[in-house]
């Protein structure tokens, strides 16, 4: 019996050798389990970043705590509380975890024996036979009835002599740990979203007050441009181009109240509510000011903190797992098999017990093709594992460089602009005090306020992305923000765009500046060549007699002198100059 069983054992280990199963010595070391043990695949990271000598950066260790109370927001506060305590995906991945957690528990009472098994039966028989209905056989009591029961258990236990129990476990524990880095990626991911869901709405807001005050300043144009086009100071362009100008700002007011709403129903459904109306949890306030410095830590600690990255790694091991599982099939199973029973018999009146337990041996042996197929598709499904892992790690350090840049280039783009709108502001402020004193037509204070519009809006734009980008950078380096931590805000205080100047409002002809009634009396006559060219007449020069024989010709100037004379020699060259190329030459 002893030889047989060592023949056996040589046997399997050599056709195990040689089919690519584990090695006899490997399955000893590997704690009698067959198939590899799992080893954390190393990662390709740089050792810093790319941008991290800017003094906006810090790599200090970031903190493991809630990431966005740097931005010093008790609004935003709030809303990624409630998306942590109250959010449906976050509940659906808790559920994935408890499902794997039940799974685990399944798993492991396959450790025990495999197979049991009750039976029983009852039978009642009649025996018929001449005479049994005599009154002698009453007589003696002869009973035609009799009863036959048994009762047996059966149990049948498969010894994990391979492992191959123990790896189905170590996969199902790793799948475990999958689903709760799963579920704190989602974390991770829902509350940077609901945070670049409140800055796009806090930035909707902030154009929405912006093209407010322009509608209220293009409001106090359109009443001074109709005073002065009663007073024959300007032209009926001026009044028409102010209110299309400030019709086209409300229309711009409805598009910036959409993306309110749009993002506000983002931040509803995130928190865990139907669409409502957030507007007393959201009150109008500037956007969140950005802290100091932007704490990025380095690129090593990726692997340790981003949850995506520990859930690919443990996918690579559950993986690693199933090959011991596939591996085991190409090896004889051993199994121990035992049954009791007990037998009643009505005809002798006796009961009779029996069982048996032994040994019993299952092998495979003509599906081995299929059965290595098996173990090569679970060792390239390995392979695909540890690659996406690779991928991944790369992926997240191009996240958080791509984070740190925009933040950086961002802050680049809205310190230029906020020079710009100081400059635009102040132009226009010039151009209102010459437009109210008449040496500047409306059309000059136009350009100058698209200008200021267009600069402004795209400082708020750019301030909101360098927000975004802070979001998004946090969001690559997966700090899990866990409820028990504080992180110390540090932020400025908010700052809101430059605010837009207010013309001075003039509702009396009498209340115009001198420059404006130099045609008061002139009706709103203007000065026209045979070519049909006018200027405004508020543009001319004080001394306004022209030649009798060249009626556009102004007196007392040479022929190519057209801004001799005018108050603002720089918007007369202009003038002149698009005078000059439409007017073809006259001797």
């Amino acid at each position: 019996m002893v030889r047989v069983c060592c023949f056996w054992l040589i046997l399997t280990a050599l056709l195990g050798s040689a089919s690519g199963c584990t090695p006899l010595r490997t399955w000893v070391r590997n704690g009698f389990k067959v198939g590899p043990n799992h080893v954390p695949p190393t990662v390709d990271v740089e050792k810093d970043w790319i941008d991290q000598d800017s003094p906006l950066l810090a790599t200090d260790p970031v903190d493991e705590g809630a990431w966005w109370r740097v931005l010093g927001d008790p609004a935003l506060d709030d809303l990624t509380r409630q998306v942590r305590d109250r959010n449906w995906t976050l509940r659906e991945l808790g559920a994935r975890v408890m499902a794997s957690r039940a799974q685990l528990d399944y798993t492991k009472g396959r450790l025990f024996p495999q197979f049991q098994n009750i039976n029983g039966y009852f039978n009642r028989y009649v025996v018929n036979f001449e005479g049994a209905n005599s009154p002698i056989a009453q007589l003696l009591g002869y009973d035609p009835y009799f009863n036959i029961s048994r009762a047996d258990f059966a149990v049948a236990w498969e010894a994990d002599f391979w492992g191959k129990y123990r790896r189905a476990i170590e996969s199902q524990a790793a799948e475990l740990d999958a689903s709760i880095a799963q579920n704190d990626q989602g974390l991770v991911m829902l509350q940077a979203e609901v945070a670049s869901a409140y800055i796009q709405y806090r930035v909707a807001q902030s154009e929405l007050n912006l093209y407010r005050r322009l509608a209220e300043f293009e409001r106090d144009i359109v009443e001074l441009s109709r005073t002065k086009f009663k007073a024959g100071a300007a032209s009926e362009v001026d009044p028409r181009l102010s209110e299309a100008s400030f019709h086209a700002t409300l229309a711009k007011l409805h598009s910036f109240e959409l993306q309110m709403r749009q993002a506000m129903n983002r931040i509803s459904v995130l928190t865990g509510q139907p669409p409502n109306d957030l507007g007393p949890g959201l009150t109008d306030r500037p956007m969140p000011a950005l802290p100091e410095k932007l704490v990025v830590g380095i690129p090593q600690d990726l692997v340790r903190r981003r949850p995506d990255l520990r859930q690919a790694e443990r996918v690579a091991a559950a993986q690693c797992a199933r090959i011991g599982v596939a591996s085991s099939e190409l090896l004889p199973a051993l199994s121990l098999n035992g049954s009791i029973g007990v037998v009643h018999s009505g005809i002798v009146g006796t009961n009779v017990t029996n069982g048996f337990i032994g040994p019993s041996v299952s092998w495979n042996v003509l599906n081995y093709g299929r059965l290595l197929a098996k173990v090569r598709y679970e060792d390239a499904k390995l392979s695909e594992a540890i690659f996406a892992l690779q991928n991944k790690a790369l992926e997240a350090q191009r996240e958080v460089e791509d984070g740190i840049i925009g933040y950086l280039k961002q802050g680049d783009i809205v310190g230029s602009l906020e020079k710009a709108a100081a400059s635009s502001r102040r132009a226009l402020e010039l151009g209102i005090v010459q437009y109210n004193e008449g040496t500047a037509t409306y059309l000059w204070v136009y350009n100058l306020e698209q200008n200021f519009a267009r600069i402004a809006d795209g400082l708020i734009a750019a301030r909101g992305n360098q927000l975004l980008s802070l979001v998004d950078t946090y969001r690559s380096l997966g700090n899990l923000p866990l409820p028990e931590t504080e992180a110390a805000a540090s932020a400025a205080e908010p700052a809101d765009v430059l605010p837009v100047p207010r013309p001075n409002p003039i509702n009396r002809i009498e209340d115009l500046p001198l420059g404006n009634l130099c045609l008061a009396t002139a009706s709103n006559r203007a000065i026209t060549n045979s070519y049909g060219l006018s200027l405004c007449a508020c543009m001319m020069p004080y001394n306004r007699r022209a030649s009798a024989s060249r009626p556009w010709k102004l007196a007392g100037t040479s022929g190519g002198g057209w801004s001799d004379g005018f108050p603002n020699p720089v918007v007369v060259q202009t003038l002149a100059y698009q005078c000059r190329a439409q007017m073809p030459s006259v001797a």
